[in-house]
Protein backbone atom coordinates (compact mmCIF):
# COMPACT_ATOMS: atom_id res chain seq x y z
CA UNK A 1 0.00 0.00 0.00
CA UNK A 2 0.72 3.58 -0.37
CA UNK A 3 1.81 5.45 2.89
CA UNK A 4 1.35 8.87 1.87
CA UNK A 5 0.56 11.16 -1.38
CA UNK A 6 3.78 11.84 -1.08
CA UNK A 7 4.92 9.24 -3.68
CA UNK A 8 3.45 12.04 -6.03
CA UNK A 9 6.16 13.35 -6.59
CA UNK A 10 8.75 10.50 -6.79
CA UNK A 11 6.61 9.55 -9.40
CA UNK A 12 6.63 12.54 -11.27
CA UNK A 13 9.99 12.63 -11.17
CA UNK A 14 9.83 8.67 -12.28
CA UNK A 15 7.52 9.23 -15.36
CA UNK A 16 9.53 12.00 -16.90
CA UNK A 17 12.41 9.87 -17.03
CA UNK A 18 10.83 8.36 -20.25
CA UNK A 19 11.42 11.01 -22.84
CA UNK A 20 13.55 11.91 -25.79
CA UNK A 21 16.82 13.42 -25.36
CA UNK A 22 16.91 17.08 -24.91
CA UNK A 23 15.19 19.88 -23.10
CA UNK A 24 12.58 19.25 -21.08
CA UNK A 25 10.22 16.31 -21.29
CA UNK A 26 9.15 14.89 -25.80
CA UNK A 27 7.03 11.85 -25.39
CA UNK A 28 5.47 11.58 -28.62
CA UNK A 29 2.57 9.24 -29.32
CA UNK A 30 3.90 5.70 -30.39
CA UNK A 31 7.22 6.49 -29.88
CA UNK A 32 9.60 4.19 -28.35
CA UNK A 33 10.05 6.78 -25.08
CA UNK A 34 6.32 6.90 -24.90
CA UNK A 35 5.94 2.93 -25.21
CA UNK A 36 8.31 2.63 -22.62
CA UNK A 37 5.97 4.91 -20.43
CA UNK A 38 3.03 2.86 -21.01
CA UNK A 39 4.58 -0.16 -20.23
CA UNK A 40 5.94 1.09 -16.90
CA UNK A 41 2.46 2.82 -15.80
CA UNK A 42 0.82 -0.91 -16.66
CA UNK A 43 3.32 -2.29 -14.75
CA UNK A 44 3.22 0.03 -11.80
CA UNK A 45 -1.13 -0.44 -11.93
CA UNK A 46 -0.70 -3.60 -11.84
CA UNK A 47 1.61 -3.92 -8.32
CA UNK A 48 -1.17 -1.82 -6.69
CA UNK A 49 -3.53 -4.23 -7.78
CA UNK A 50 -5.31 -3.35 -10.71
CA UNK A 51 -7.26 -4.63 -13.48
CA UNK A 52 -5.30 -3.65 -16.55
CA UNK A 53 -6.27 -3.59 -20.11
CA UNK A 54 -5.06 -1.59 -23.38
CA UNK A 55 -7.46 -0.95 -26.27
CA UNK A 56 -6.58 -0.41 -30.37
CA UNK A 57 -5.74 3.73 -29.98
CA UNK A 58 -3.12 2.77 -27.24
CA UNK A 59 -5.29 3.99 -24.27
CA UNK A 60 -4.67 1.98 -20.84
CA UNK A 61 -7.28 1.45 -18.16
CA UNK A 62 -6.52 0.31 -14.50
CA UNK A 63 -9.85 -0.91 -13.05
CA UNK A 64 -11.26 -1.61 -9.62
CA UNK A 65 -14.08 -3.72 -10.29
CA UNK A 66 -17.54 -2.71 -8.43
CA UNK A 67 -20.46 -4.47 -7.61
CA UNK A 68 -21.90 -2.43 -10.37
CA UNK A 69 -20.28 -2.36 -13.77
CA UNK A 70 -21.26 0.93 -14.07
CA UNK A 71 -17.85 3.02 -14.73
CA UNK A 72 -16.90 6.12 -12.47
CA UNK A 73 -13.64 7.37 -15.05
CA UNK A 74 -10.79 9.46 -14.19
CA UNK A 75 -7.45 10.25 -15.86
CA UNK A 76 -5.24 12.01 -18.80
CA UNK A 77 -3.32 11.90 -21.26
CA UNK A 78 0.04 9.91 -21.27
CA UNK A 79 1.40 12.17 -24.53
CA UNK A 80 3.76 15.55 -24.31
CA UNK A 81 4.39 18.26 -26.17
CA UNK A 82 8.13 18.94 -27.98
CA UNK A 83 10.14 19.80 -24.94
CA UNK A 84 7.45 20.25 -22.41
CA UNK A 85 6.77 20.03 -18.85
CA UNK A 86 6.61 17.14 -16.54
CA UNK A 87 3.19 18.41 -15.06
CA UNK A 88 1.14 18.79 -18.25
CA UNK A 89 -1.12 15.43 -18.21
CA UNK A 90 1.27 13.16 -16.01
CA UNK A 91 -0.35 14.64 -13.11
CA UNK A 92 -3.48 13.95 -13.95
CA UNK A 93 -2.81 10.45 -14.71
CA UNK A 94 -0.33 9.63 -11.77
CA UNK A 95 -2.93 12.22 -9.34
CA UNK A 96 -5.87 9.69 -10.78
CA UNK A 97 -4.38 6.18 -9.78
CA UNK A 98 -3.57 7.51 -6.77
CA UNK A 99 -6.86 8.66 -5.71
CA UNK A 100 -8.29 5.96 -7.00
CA UNK A 101 -6.11 3.50 -5.02
CA UNK A 102 -5.89 5.12 -1.87
CA UNK A 103 -10.15 5.26 -2.39
CA UNK A 104 -10.12 1.68 -2.60
CA UNK A 105 -8.05 1.16 0.49
CA UNK A 106 -9.75 3.07 2.62
CA UNK A 107 -13.37 2.32 1.15
CA UNK A 108 -13.08 -1.17 0.18
CA UNK A 109 -14.89 -2.95 -2.65
CA UNK A 110 -17.30 0.41 -4.83
CA UNK A 111 -20.50 0.20 -5.57
CA UNK A 112 -19.35 1.55 -9.13
CA UNK A 113 -15.93 0.52 -11.06
CA UNK A 114 -13.36 2.99 -10.11
CA UNK A 115 -11.64 3.33 -13.78
CA UNK A 116 -8.14 4.79 -14.23
CA UNK A 117 -7.96 6.07 -18.19
CA UNK A 118 -4.25 6.60 -19.39
CA UNK A 119 -5.38 8.95 -22.61
CA UNK A 120 -2.56 7.25 -25.29
CA UNK A 121 -2.95 11.30 -26.67
CA UNK A 122 -3.93 14.48 -26.31
CA UNK A 123 -1.83 17.01 -27.98
CA UNK A 124 -1.92 16.39 -31.41
CA UNK A 125 2.46 16.88 -31.47
CA UNK A 126 3.20 14.00 -33.79
CA UNK A 127 -0.02 13.41 -36.31
CA UNK A 128 -2.41 16.38 -37.35
CA UNK A 129 -5.09 14.37 -34.93
CA UNK A 130 -5.40 15.78 -31.37
CA UNK A 131 -7.38 13.84 -28.50
CA UNK A 132 -7.17 10.57 -30.06
CA UNK A 133 -7.74 8.76 -27.30
CA UNK A 134 -10.89 10.30 -25.96
CA UNK A 135 -11.99 10.62 -29.19
CA UNK A 136 -11.53 6.50 -29.44
CA UNK A 137 -13.30 5.83 -26.04
CA UNK A 138 -16.48 8.07 -27.42
CA UNK A 139 -16.67 6.78 -30.84
CA UNK A 140 -15.77 10.00 -32.57
CA UNK A 141 -12.72 8.57 -34.38
CA UNK A 142 -12.98 9.65 -38.18
CA UNK A 143 -11.24 6.59 -39.85
CA UNK A 144 -10.76 8.45 -43.03
CA UNK A 145 -8.78 10.87 -41.25
CA UNK A 146 -7.17 8.06 -39.20
CA UNK A 147 -5.60 6.82 -42.62
CA UNK A 148 -4.89 10.01 -44.14
CA UNK A 149 -3.03 11.58 -41.02
CA UNK A 150 0.66 11.25 -40.86
CA UNK A 151 3.85 12.71 -38.47
CA UNK A 152 6.42 14.63 -40.65
CA UNK A 153 8.72 11.58 -42.27
CA UNK A 154 4.85 10.44 -43.69
CA UNK A 155 4.40 7.29 -40.87
CA UNK A 156 1.00 7.28 -40.35
CA UNK A 157 -1.04 6.94 -36.83
CA UNK A 158 -2.05 3.32 -37.57
CA UNK A 159 1.44 2.36 -38.76
CA UNK A 160 2.79 4.30 -35.80
CA UNK A 161 0.50 2.06 -33.54
CA UNK A 162 1.32 -1.27 -34.95
CA UNK A 163 5.01 -0.44 -34.62
CA UNK A 164 4.50 0.33 -31.21
CA UNK A 165 2.84 -3.12 -30.66
CA UNK A 166 -0.40 -2.00 -30.42
CA UNK A 167 -2.04 -4.53 -32.73
CA UNK A 168 -5.90 -4.43 -31.45
CA UNK A 169 -8.62 -3.91 -34.61
CA UNK A 170 -10.28 0.18 -34.03
CA UNK A 171 -13.07 -0.12 -33.26
CA UNK A 172 -15.90 3.01 -33.43
CA UNK A 173 -18.26 1.67 -30.91
CA UNK A 174 -18.71 4.26 -27.87
CA UNK A 175 -18.39 3.26 -24.41
CA UNK A 176 -21.75 3.36 -22.99
CA UNK A 177 -20.61 1.97 -19.19
CA UNK A 178 -19.47 5.40 -18.20
CA UNK A 179 -21.27 7.34 -15.86
CA UNK A 180 -18.86 10.41 -14.79
CA UNK A 181 -15.42 11.57 -15.86
CA UNK A 182 -13.12 13.53 -13.99
CA UNK A 183 -10.14 15.48 -14.78
CA UNK A 184 -6.99 17.13 -13.40
CA UNK A 185 -4.30 19.43 -14.52
CA UNK A 186 -2.48 22.35 -13.80
CA UNK A 187 -3.76 25.54 -14.62
CA UNK A 188 -1.89 26.60 -17.35
CA UNK A 189 -2.68 30.23 -16.27
CA UNK A 190 -2.09 32.52 -13.50
CA UNK A 191 -5.77 32.89 -11.49
CA UNK A 192 -5.51 30.57 -8.98
CA UNK A 193 -1.77 31.55 -8.00
CA UNK A 194 -2.42 35.19 -8.10
CA UNK A 195 -5.50 34.48 -5.95
CA UNK A 196 -3.85 31.92 -3.36
CA UNK A 197 -5.60 29.48 -4.24
CA UNK A 198 -5.60 25.47 -4.60
CA UNK A 199 -8.58 24.52 -6.43
CA UNK A 200 -10.04 25.38 -9.69
CA UNK A 201 -13.31 24.13 -10.95
CA UNK A 202 -14.29 24.35 -14.22
CA UNK A 203 -17.64 25.20 -15.60
CA UNK A 204 -16.98 25.32 -19.03
CA UNK A 205 -14.16 25.02 -21.61
CA UNK A 206 -13.62 27.65 -24.03
CA UNK A 207 -15.10 27.09 -27.47
CA UNK A 208 -12.63 27.66 -30.02
CA UNK A 209 -12.20 28.96 -34.06
CA UNK A 210 -9.25 29.23 -35.71
CA UNK A 211 -8.84 30.41 -39.15
CA UNK A 212 -6.16 31.61 -41.72
CA UNK A 213 -6.74 35.42 -43.05
CA UNK A 214 -4.85 35.91 -46.44
CA UNK A 215 -4.31 39.80 -47.66
CA UNK A 216 -3.80 40.16 -51.12
CA UNK A 217 -2.07 43.23 -52.84
CA UNK A 218 0.15 44.54 -54.89
CA UNK A 219 4.26 43.18 -54.77
CA UNK A 220 6.39 46.36 -56.21
CA UNK A 221 9.81 47.82 -56.04
CA UNK A 222 10.54 49.46 -52.30
CA UNK A 223 12.27 52.18 -53.48
CA UNK A 224 10.80 53.67 -56.95
CA UNK A 225 6.64 52.68 -55.43
CA UNK A 226 5.42 55.74 -53.76
CA UNK A 227 3.56 55.67 -50.83
CA UNK A 228 0.38 56.61 -51.77
CA UNK A 229 0.18 54.40 -54.89
CA UNK A 230 1.19 51.45 -53.17
CA UNK A 231 -1.51 48.24 -52.51
CA UNK A 232 0.41 46.87 -49.48
CA UNK A 233 -0.22 43.79 -48.27
CA UNK A 234 1.99 44.43 -45.30
CA UNK A 235 0.49 47.44 -44.05
CA UNK A 236 -3.20 46.42 -44.18
CA UNK A 237 -2.20 42.99 -42.20
CA UNK A 238 -0.82 45.34 -39.89
CA UNK A 239 -3.82 47.22 -39.99
CA UNK A 240 -6.66 44.40 -39.67
CA UNK A 241 -4.64 42.62 -36.90
CA UNK A 242 -4.21 45.80 -34.62
CA UNK A 243 -8.11 46.75 -35.23
CA UNK A 244 -9.12 43.02 -34.40
CA UNK A 245 -7.47 43.05 -31.28
CA UNK A 246 -8.73 46.70 -30.37
CA UNK A 247 -11.88 45.17 -30.95
CA UNK A 248 -11.44 42.16 -28.37
CA UNK A 249 -10.81 44.56 -25.75
CA UNK A 250 -13.28 46.31 -26.40
CA UNK A 251 -15.44 43.23 -25.97
CA UNK A 252 -13.78 42.76 -22.82
CA UNK A 253 -12.98 38.80 -20.99
CA UNK A 254 -13.41 36.09 -21.40
CA UNK A 255 -12.87 36.58 -24.83
CA UNK A 256 -9.33 36.02 -26.32
CA UNK A 257 -7.92 36.42 -29.38
CA UNK A 258 -4.60 35.68 -30.78
CA UNK A 259 -2.46 36.28 -34.22
CA UNK A 260 0.07 33.99 -33.74
CA UNK A 261 1.32 33.65 -37.27
CA UNK A 262 2.21 35.64 -40.00
CA UNK A 263 3.59 34.96 -43.29
CA UNK A 264 4.49 37.21 -45.93
CA UNK A 265 5.35 36.91 -49.54
CA UNK A 266 7.57 37.62 -51.51
CA UNK A 267 9.55 37.95 -48.42
CA UNK A 268 12.01 40.13 -49.52
CA UNK A 269 13.70 43.42 -47.28
CA UNK A 270 13.54 45.16 -50.83
CA UNK A 271 9.78 44.26 -52.17
CA UNK A 272 6.47 45.65 -50.69
CA UNK A 273 4.87 42.39 -49.96
CA UNK A 274 2.18 41.25 -52.50
CA UNK A 275 0.58 38.23 -50.27
CA UNK A 276 0.44 38.22 -45.93
CA UNK A 277 -0.99 35.57 -44.26
CA UNK A 278 -2.06 35.61 -40.59
CA UNK A 279 -3.59 32.95 -38.39
CA UNK A 280 -6.37 34.20 -36.27
CA UNK A 281 -7.44 32.10 -32.87
CA UNK A 282 -10.85 33.16 -31.10
CA UNK A 283 -11.57 31.62 -27.89
CA UNK A 284 -14.70 32.06 -25.36
CA UNK A 285 -16.83 29.94 -23.32
CA UNK A 286 -20.36 31.09 -24.62
CA UNK A 287 -20.88 29.39 -28.28
CA UNK A 288 -23.24 32.43 -29.00
CA UNK A 289 -20.75 35.13 -27.60
CA UNK A 290 -17.87 33.45 -29.90
CA UNK A 291 -19.58 33.47 -33.02
CA UNK A 292 -20.83 37.41 -32.50
CA UNK A 293 -16.96 37.96 -31.73
CA UNK A 294 -15.97 36.08 -34.91
CA UNK A 295 -18.32 37.94 -37.12
CA UNK A 296 -17.32 41.24 -35.73
CA UNK A 297 -13.49 41.25 -36.21
CA UNK A 298 -13.88 38.98 -40.04
CA UNK A 299 -16.51 42.78 -40.74
CA UNK A 300 -13.71 44.86 -39.70
CA UNK A 301 -11.03 43.20 -41.58
CA UNK A 302 -12.96 43.22 -44.66
CA UNK A 303 -13.43 46.70 -44.80
CA UNK A 304 -9.96 47.25 -43.29
CA UNK A 305 -8.79 45.58 -46.55
CA UNK A 306 -11.73 47.76 -48.65
CA UNK A 307 -9.95 50.87 -46.91
CA UNK A 308 -6.35 49.78 -48.78
CA UNK A 309 -7.12 48.44 -52.14
CA UNK A 310 -6.22 44.55 -51.08
CA UNK A 311 -8.47 41.58 -51.11
CA UNK A 312 -8.86 39.39 -48.37
CA UNK A 313 -9.19 36.08 -48.05
CA UNK A 314 -10.84 33.94 -44.94
CA UNK A 315 -9.93 30.57 -44.79
CA UNK A 316 -11.81 28.69 -41.50
CA UNK A 317 -9.78 25.56 -40.50
CA UNK A 318 -11.03 24.54 -36.94
CA UNK A 319 -13.75 24.98 -34.86
CA UNK A 320 -14.44 23.70 -31.43
CA UNK A 321 -17.58 24.56 -29.62
CA UNK A 322 -17.67 25.28 -25.56
CA UNK A 323 -18.51 22.30 -23.82
CA UNK A 324 -20.06 22.80 -20.32
CA UNK A 325 -18.89 20.65 -17.17
CA UNK A 326 -21.95 18.77 -15.20
CA UNK A 327 -22.96 21.65 -12.74
CA UNK A 328 -23.53 18.38 -10.69
CA UNK A 329 -20.69 17.52 -10.16
CA UNK A 330 -19.28 20.71 -10.25
CA UNK A 331 -21.90 21.51 -6.94
CA UNK A 332 -20.29 18.46 -5.11
CA UNK A 333 -16.70 19.54 -5.95
CA UNK A 334 -17.69 23.15 -4.33
CA UNK A 335 -19.40 21.44 -1.15
CA UNK A 336 -16.13 19.09 -1.09
CA UNK A 337 -13.76 22.67 -0.82
CA UNK A 338 -16.11 24.19 1.11
CA UNK A 339 -16.31 21.77 3.64
CA UNK A 340 -12.72 21.06 4.10
CA UNK A 341 -11.63 24.55 3.93
CA UNK A 342 -10.20 24.26 0.54
CA UNK A 343 -9.11 28.34 -1.28
CA UNK A 344 -10.97 27.53 -4.72
CA UNK A 345 -12.93 29.45 -7.43
CA UNK A 346 -15.25 29.10 -10.37
CA UNK A 347 -13.32 29.28 -13.80
CA UNK A 348 -13.39 28.61 -17.17
CA UNK A 349 -10.76 26.84 -18.94
CA UNK A 350 -9.08 28.60 -22.12
CA UNK A 351 -7.13 25.74 -23.14
CA UNK A 352 -8.40 22.48 -24.49
CA UNK A 353 -8.45 19.09 -22.44
CA UNK A 354 -9.56 15.53 -22.91
CA UNK A 355 -12.41 16.34 -20.66
CA UNK A 356 -14.00 18.32 -23.46
CA UNK A 357 -14.21 15.54 -25.21
CA UNK A 358 -15.55 13.23 -22.50
CA UNK A 359 -18.25 16.12 -21.82
CA UNK A 360 -20.11 15.66 -25.09
CA UNK A 361 -20.43 12.30 -23.91
CA UNK A 362 -21.20 11.63 -20.44
CA UNK A 363 -21.32 14.14 -17.04
CA UNK A 364 -17.65 15.39 -16.41
CA UNK A 365 -15.86 17.38 -14.35
CA UNK A 366 -12.12 19.49 -14.62
CA UNK A 367 -10.31 20.30 -11.34
CA UNK A 368 -7.15 22.48 -11.61
CA UNK A 369 -4.41 23.29 -9.63
CA UNK A 370 -2.18 26.38 -9.74
CA UNK A 371 0.91 26.44 -12.41
CA UNK A 372 3.67 28.35 -11.03
CA UNK A 373 4.33 31.41 -13.15
CA UNK A 374 1.32 30.68 -15.36
CA UNK A 375 4.16 28.43 -17.10
CA UNK A 376 3.11 25.78 -19.20
CA UNK A 377 4.31 23.28 -22.47
CA UNK A 378 7.77 24.23 -21.09
CA UNK A 379 10.63 22.69 -19.03
CA UNK A 380 9.76 25.29 -16.61
CA UNK A 381 6.56 23.91 -15.70
CA UNK A 382 6.01 23.43 -11.94
CA UNK A 383 3.37 22.91 -9.09
CA UNK A 384 4.13 23.12 -5.53
CA UNK A 385 3.87 19.66 -3.82
CA UNK A 386 1.13 20.94 -1.23
CA UNK A 387 -1.27 21.80 -4.02
CA UNK A 388 -0.83 18.38 -6.14
CA UNK A 389 -1.77 16.81 -2.56
CA UNK A 390 -4.78 18.58 -2.14
CA UNK A 391 -5.59 17.85 -5.81
CA UNK A 392 -5.47 14.36 -5.15
CA UNK A 393 -7.48 14.77 -1.63
CA UNK A 394 -10.28 16.72 -3.23
CA UNK A 395 -10.78 13.91 -6.15
CA UNK A 396 -10.73 11.07 -3.22
CA UNK A 397 -13.71 12.79 -1.59
CA UNK A 398 -15.34 13.10 -5.33
CA UNK A 399 -14.67 9.58 -6.24
CA UNK A 400 -16.46 8.21 -2.31
CA UNK A 401 -19.22 10.74 -3.66
CA UNK A 402 -19.53 9.52 -6.65
CA UNK A 403 -18.36 5.67 -7.22
CA UNK A 404 -19.51 4.62 -2.97
CA UNK A 405 -23.19 5.96 -3.14
CA UNK A 406 -22.15 8.43 -0.42
CA UNK A 407 -24.98 11.00 -0.51
CA UNK A 408 -24.11 13.65 -2.83
CA UNK A 409 -24.06 17.43 -1.30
Amino acid sequence: MLKTKENIHEKLNWLATFSDPGEGITRLLFTKTWQQAREALQAYMEELGFDVRGDAAGNLYGRIPGRSPRVVMTGSHLDSVRSGGRYDGAYGVLAAIHAVYHTWCLHGTPEKTMEVVVFSEEEGSRFPYAYLGSRYVTGQVDPERLENAADGAGVTIDAARIEAGITEAWDDTPRTDIDQFLEIHIEQGRQLEAAGESIGIVDAIVGQQRFYFTVSGQANHAGTTPMPLRADAMEAAAAMIHRLLEETRRRGDPLVATVGQLDASPGSVNVIPGSVTFSLDVRHPDDEALQAAVAAVSGICRDTAEAYGVSLHIDPFMTIDAVPMSQAMCHDLDHICSRDDIAYRRMYSGAGHDAQVMGRHCPSALLFVPSTDGISHNPKEYTEPQYLDEGITVMQEALTIWAYKEESS
